[in-house]
């Protein structure tokens, strides 16, 4: 809706600078722009080793793109969908946020990060499979009633 996540976003990036050394990282921590187009974020996430994702679309375009993630949610969907690809390990409620936790799920992630690009990779193509059906099903509704 009309809210707005950018505090959130910036409390964790404050937690992240005191837990770590800030200038070791300062140019891998990216916010990309939510005034940006889908054709930049995904850009942008598709060059990542891993995204810490607060929306839902962040999230799936990470998995679009095998792009490993910690997926913050505050919405079901985004949960439902996390669950689908069994990323639930190393994801949380936004009301369960805490940057010791973060940390912990990026380190764990970081480490199995081969391996859940493979495992994005076979969870994502029912999910994808499902799209394309949903998009042929839509147009076929449209060339009806045109």
């Amino acid at each position: 809706g009309n809210q707005d996540d950018m505090p959130v976003i910036s409390g964790i990036i404050t937690k992240v600078k005191k837990a770590v050394d800030y200038n070791l990282y300062k140019d891998s921590i990216n916010v990309l722009d939510n005034r940006r187009d889908a054709d930049y974020q995904q850009a942008h996430i598709s060059m990542m080793d891993y995204c810490i994702g607060t929306r839902y679309h962040s999230i799936i375009f990470s998995a679009m793109y095998l792009v490993p993630f910690v997926g913050i949610y505050y919405e079901h969907k985004t949960e439902d969908f996390v669950e689908r690809l069994a990323m639930s390990k190393y994801s949380l409620p936004i009301e369960d946020i805490d940057s010791d936790l973060i940390l912990k799920k990026i380190n764990e992630l970081e480490r199995n990060k081969t391996e859940l690009r493979g495992m994005l990779k076979e969870k994502m193509k029912p999910i994808k499979n499902l799209s394309f059906q949903t998009s042929k099903y839509l147009c076929d509704i449209y060339e009806q009633d045109n």
